[in-house]
């Protein structure tokens, strides 16, 4: 479980290292892209990075406790002189400037504390945003797997079922000239009744499959068959 859960978040750091949406993409369609996407505009993953980053400020403010305060107080006193012997004085201007800087050398522990409190926290933040990464990123994949899978299948069976068609025509005019009988053109029949059946069945996986692709993803279909081989 480790190892899959290792390569799965390598691939998704591989896939999105230095990688940007652009609307003139090559393929929008391609799976890097998707994954891009998804990473960017999902809201469940938005919550789970905000939540890291919040909880990684707490650091800093834990380390706080080894640096100085500083405090600054300023006062400024003025007084009249009346009746002075000095025609001229009008008064006096003292200005009293205090700064006090406090370095805390123990504070009981209480440091070290915050600090390995605050490496815990942000470690278990990573891990469940790592989480969130990974059960996100696999139900992405499984999704565009599963319709790339699903598409392929039901132009197969479209194929099919247009060769059948043209078998049971061409059944019905060898019954008129006498080559066929009339079982062999209902055994063409059956066959194509099977494979429209078999259509009908892939037709829904396909709805099913893109139904939860654009659930996940939050992007429509369009230029749908432009997907890559798998």
């Amino acid at each position: 479980m480790f190892i899959y859960l290792f390569k799965l978040t390598f691939l998704i750091g591989v896939i999105l290292s230095g990688m940007s949406i652009s609307a003139h993409a090559e393929n929008p369609n391609e799976l890097k892209y998707i994954l891009a996407y998804v990473y960017k505009n999902n809201p469940t993953l938005s919550a789970a990075n905000y939540e890291y980053r919040k909880i990684t400020e707490l650091y800093p403010q834990a380390l706080a406790g080894w640096r100085p305060t500083i405090s600054a107080d300023a006062n400024l006193y003025t007084s009249d002189i009346d009746n002075s012997n000095f025609g001229e004085a009008d008064g006096a201007t003292t200005t009293d400037l205090t700064l006090q800087i406090n370095q805390p050398l123990w504070r009981g522990g209480q440091t070290f504390a915050d600090t390995d409190q605050a490496q815990k926290k942000i470690k278990a933040a990573e891990s469940r945003l790592r989480l969130v990464e990974q059960e996100i990123f696999f139900e992405t994949i499984r999704a565009y797997i599963s319709v790339v899978k699903d598409q392929k299948l039901y132009n197969l069976r479209q194929q099919n079922v247009e060769l059948l068609k043209k078998e049971y025509k061409a059944a019905i005019d060898k019954k008129d000239i006498g080559d066929f009988t009339t079982t062999d053109v209902q055994q063409a029949q059956a066959r194509l009744s099977r494979a429209e059946s078999s259509l009908i069945q892939s037709r829904n996986n396909l709805n099913l499959s893109r139904y939860d692709y654009e659930r996940i993803t939050k992007l429509n279909l369009d230029g749908f068959n432009d997907f890559p081989n798998v």
